[in-house]
């Protein structure tokens, strides 16, 4: 039989086509060229192609255009598309195009044989497809052609449920999407219920093919209801890693085929592709709106002293006061006034950490003074909540080479928050001592305590146990973050510890030991 299968590539320049025809002439095809999509759409009305090669970047209608208008005609719905381009548009012009239902998408310059393998595939395909239509009895040829078909189509409609979905919905529809043309029944295994199974199972992030040997670990997965003669676990990563994984079944032994396990790994590429995409949306739209709710703190936090200020200047502009009332007024004025150069400071620490501009220098430090400084500082604010302020330095403790205005603000930071939050007759005590090649400072207290899910996020910006403008306790959430730069400057780490709500917390600080700068 002399039948070729006809492949039409379509590319506004002639250097373009004359490549791809060398790339792909010595198969058994017939090739069919147009200069626009225009052309490639008058060449699909009157003939039936394996595969078209099609460029996004053309005048006029372009290559994505082309492609949605192919699709939109009974004819041509499932003629398999695979874009080309010699430009870059980054992930979201992938996605559009598998969402047109290419079934691959390659960046210029591309590999010779790669290309021509796929023409290959798609070609064979076809010709096959004819023969099976010509000869009834090739009904195993008839076969693959649909299940080709049906799998483009699969692959269409699952990148088109993938870009509209979040992963939670895409979790809930993607078994019943691979049913029956891919498995004989799916479901999904979650992360955060079977992790320790998975892992051992995905340990390459390639989909795994199990026979009946696999029934006990299918028992560990949790799917032991049903036992399948052959098993595809495909697993769905997220940005950080699996997030879980589609579990495929066939009722009989060894039924998935290479082929097969190709799909799977196309189906895990296209889910993780979403699945992080919106890991990474979710992400964003978290941050816009704690940093929409720090904002509203911010003006919160500012106007307070602002208005005290105001307020007390008002009065003395309008009123005899004596001497009593305006010594409090002007002690209520500084007072108001240093807390609002707090505030600003914070702000102003916070975007040199963000811009990269907030540095250290080093000099010779008396950690023992900063501490008791730190301490006298802060016993008026102590003493008027009702808090006992304890200080524990070891002796040994030796002269240190550091920043000591930034270490001072780093203790000043965690003193002072560990005294916002610890009622009255609680206590805050800072331990200093060395061991281990560090310096460690820690500061205990027995207050509210932090909630376990915060815990790893206490030292981040816009990050607050209340950030509501009801909240019982002031400030901008803004030190510990700053705490946990300035600590890092210093080649040190910070973190906290907690046993729960009301139960307390520590901070411990690490910081490397550097000999003072007169010694050294």
């Amino acid at each position: 039989m002399n039948y070729k299968p006809k492949v039409l590539v379509v590319d506004d320049r002639q250097e373009n086509l004359l490549t791809v025809r060398a790339v792909i002439e010595e198969l058994e095809v017939e090739i069919f060229e147009a200069g626009s999509g225009e052309d490639a759409l008058r060449l699909l009305l009157e003939h039936d192609f394996a595969v078209v090669l099609l460029d996004v970047e053309m005048p006029g209608t372009d290559g994505f255009a082309t492609a949605r208008m192919i699709r939109n005609r009974r004819k041509t719905r499932h003629t398999p598309i695979i874009f080309l381009t010699a430009v870059d548009r980054g992930e979201t012009a992938i996605q559009q195009g598998y969402a047109l239902g290419a079934i691959d998408y390659i960046i210029k310059p591309f590999v010779p044989d790669v290309l021509r393998w796929k023409i290959s595939v798609f070609a064979d395909l076809y010709s096959k497809s004819v023969q099976t239509q010509q000869l009834l009895k090739e009904q195993a040829s008839r076969k693959e052609w649909e299940t080709a078909a049906k799998r483009s189509a699969l692959l269409a409609d699952l990148t088109s449920m993938l870009v509209s979905s979040n992963y939670e919905s895409m979790f809930d529809r993607l078994p019943d999407l691979v049913v029956p043309d891919f498995a004989d029944w799916a479901c999904i295994v979650r992360m955060e219920t079977h992790g320790h199974a998975l892992q051992h199972v995905l340990q390459n992030g390639s989909p795994v093919l199990l026979n009946l040997a696999g029934v006990p670990l299918l028992e560990s997965l949790g799917i032991s209801n049903r036992v399948p003669g052959s098993t595809m676990i495909i697993p769905l990563l997220g940005k950080n890693g699996a997030v879980g994984a589609l579990a495929a079944f066939r009722s009989t032994p060894n039924q998935f085929s290479a082929t097969d396990r190709l799909f799977a790994k196309d189906i895990a590429e296209r889910a993780s592709l979403a699945i992080t995409n919106s890991q990474l949306f979710e992400e964003a739209e978290a941050a816009s709106r704690a940093k929409d709710q720090f904002l509203a703190v911010v003006s919160h936090e500012l106007r307070t002293p602002l208005n005290a200020i105001t307020g007390w200047v008002q009065i003395l502009r309008t009123k005899e006061l004596d001497s009593t009332a305006r010594s409090k007024a002007f002690q209520t004025i500084e007072q108001n006034a240093r807390l609002q150069d707090e505030l600003i400071g914070d702000i102003l620490d916070i975007s040199r950490i963000v811009a990269g501009k907030l540095s250290v220098t080093f000099e010779d430090v008396d950690l023992d003074g900063i501490v008791h400084k730190t301490m006298d500082a802060l016993k008026p604010t102590a003493d008027a909540k009702g808090v006992e302020l304890r200080t524990e330095v070891d002796p040994d403790v030796p002269i240190v080479a550091g920043d000591s205005k930034r270490l001072q603000q780093v203790l000043w930071n965690l003193v002072a928050n560990a005294i916002k939050f610890t009622p009255a007759q609680g206590f805050v005590e800072v331990r200093v001592y060395t061991g281990q090649g560090q310096l460690r400072i820690e500061v205990h207290d027995s207050g509210a305590g932090i909630k376990a899910e915060l815990l790893n996020r206490v030292f981040e910006p816009f990050i607050q146990g209340d950030s509501s403008l009801k909240r019982s306790y002031g400030g901008l959430g803004l030190g510990l973050a700053i705490t946990r730069h300035l600590v890092e400057l210093h080649g040190g780490t910070v973190k906290a510890e907690s046993p729960g709500e009301g139960r307390g917390s520590v901070f411990t600080v690490l910081l490397p030991l550097r000999r003072a700068l007169r010694a050294s």
